[in-house]
């Protein structure tokens, strides 16, 4: 049986559907402030993109405070999620007292249970409204055009106050800003540039750089460029991503001038961008960059100039070019501070098939076998003086040390005794993994330093999710960007054998500017 309000909902979405820029009706309003009034969730998200498809003049307020207050609900979502998972440490650690009776054990165990049920609804509820939101910015972008050009900037008067206001918590300012990279209009691009040169808060910097990047002008180049200059260096590898798609003759000339400033990955970052730039690569050979760039600065044109799309992602062929990198099957990555995930389950046990991408080893060996030697091999190459962990998984994990470790002669030789050890056994337990690098790179703190505490994890498994509290593929992939919101951690993926699941971790390397490779 079909009750009065979804009913209403269905009706509303077909008649949104067939009046295209109508007004919508006040019984159409009233169903979508109904739902609204209920937490984030299915219901209210086809609420919502009932609302967003009527493309009307009259939706442009309704939308942007729908879309605020989302903002303000993910603060509190994941102020209530970090609370959740403090309390569940605590009581995990409690559980494991020796002195504890049954009884306690009884209690404890029951409380961790419903911690985890929590945690697993308010997760949920994140993944809900984050889509919400992307529904609202498009709903809100529709009905904007309906407005006539010359009235716009007054329309969007509040948009454009409130996306430059410090006075608005940053998981809401973020969501003003992705509404303005959508908005083709130089009001638009003028906020957004002022809050990447003036804004206090290196998140909110990072979320401008992105946004000017997806707002695709040319004429975000200038702002972009000044931003490589920036202390923090999550906005400067901001900045860079963005400038792969809008950048031109200026950014050719400041990215040659960052090489030699930036170290590990942002160094690489730099290199691999000029190359999409120029179609010529010189590595970190400033001298080879600058005589050439001497004679070609006359006549050169950026990419995209014919009006073809700017791919602004990371393409594995342009990753491997770059050789002076650390090898990982196939892979080739520079870094300062590096962090290996290495599947461990039971199913690692198992014979490879053929020669593996890395073309060497006996096909008789197993799936551990190679990712072992692929592994020693890596950690042999890391120049000294960078820091590195190594995060074995399998239900749980068994990392080398608790945090980042600077490598030198004594602990390379103990990483690689280590990584020669590892059995396997047991379930996969990806998500665990992925949060154990993200808190680390967010640091105890989890306020920006200028330095990135982690800038590269490579994530290797052969299997699906099936160990842990979260084991569905699109709320793992959902928490992971979410997650690596204020880290800028680059994941690279490997998946091994035929088994793992390949669309998990092309999303995982695709939202992070990694890249993902099949190993058989």
């Amino acid at each position: 049986m079909i009750t009065a309000m979804p009913r209403l909902v269905m009706v509303v979405t077909l008649l949104a559907a067939l009046a295209g820029a109508q007004q919508p009706s006040r019984e159409a309003i009233n169903a979508w402030l109904e739902a609204r009034r209920g937490p984030a969730g299915p219901r209210r998200l086809a609420a919502s993109e009932t609302m967003a498809a009527f493309s009307h003049a009259s939706n442009v307020p309704r939308l942007l405070d729908a879309l605020q207050r989302n903002g303000k609900e993910i603060t509190d979502v994941e102020e209530e999620i970090d609370k959740l998972e403090r309390k569940r440490e605590l009581f995990a650690k409690a559980s494991m007292k020796p002195s504890l009776d049954d009884r306690q054990t009884k209690l404890l165990n029951a409380e961790l249970e419903r911690v985890d049920t929590d945690v697993s609804f308010r997760r949920r509820q994140m993944h809900d409204l984050l889509r919400e939101c992307r529904v609202l910015r498009i709903g809100y972008k529709k009905s904007l055009e309906t407005v006539p050009a010359d009235e716009r900037g007054g329309v969007m008067k509040r948009l454009l106050r409130d996306a430059a206001s410090s006075a608005i918590r940053y998981p809401a300012r973020r969501q003003l800003l992705k509404l303005l990279a959508v908005i083709p209009n130089d009001e638009a691009r003028a906020v957004l540039e002022r809050v990447l040169q003036r804004d206090r808060d290196p998140y909110v910097r990072s979320a401008a750089a992105d946004a000017l990047g997806d707002h695709g002008s040319p004429k975000c180049e200038s702002a972009l460029t000044a931003g490589l200059e920036d202390k923090f260096a999550i906005v400067r590898a901001a900045c860079m991503a963005s400038l792969r798609v809008v950048g031109g003759k200026q950014a050719v000339g400041a990215l040659i001038d960052r090489i030699p400033s930036e170290t590990g990955r942002l160094r690489q970052d730099a290199i691999l961008i000029l190359r999409h730039l120029t179609g010529v690569t010189f590595h970190d050979n400033v001298v080879l960059w600058k005589e050439w760039w001497e004679g070609e600065r006359g006549h050169y044109q950026r990419p995209g100039n014919g009006g073809k799309r700017v791919d602004p992602r990371i393409r594995k062929r342009d990753l491997l070019a770059d050789g002076n990198g650390q090898g990982f099957y196939g892979l080739r990555f520079r870094s300062h501070a590096l962090v290996y995930l290495i599947d461990v389950s039971g199913s690692m046990n198992e014979k490879v098939r053929g020669g593996g991408t890395t073309g060497v080893g006996s096909p008789d060996e197993t799936k551990l076998t190679r990712a072992k030697r692929e592994l020693v091999r890596s950690l042999k190459a890391l120049p000294s003086g960078m820091m590195v962990n190594v995060v074995a998984y399998s239900d749980g994990l068994q990392p080398y040390a608790e945090g980042m470790i600077k490598l030198d002669a004594g602990n390379r030789r103990g990483l690689i005794a280590w990584a020669k050890a590892l059995r396997a056994d047991g379930k996969t337990n990806i998500y665990a993994a992925l949060r154990s690098v993200f808190d680390t790179a967010r640091g105890r703190r989890q306020r920006a330093a200028p330095e990135m505490t982690l800038d590269t994890v490579v994530l290797l498994t052969d299997g699906i999710p099936t160990a842990g509290r979260v084991q569905d593929s699109d709320l793992i992939a959902s928490e992971g960007e979410r997650m690596n919101d204020r880290a800028r951690v680059v994941v690279h993926t490997v998946g091994v054998g035929p088994g793992h699941d390949a669309e998990l971790l092309k999303r995982l390397s695709g939202e992070s500017q990694g890249v993902y490779m099949r190993a058989r």
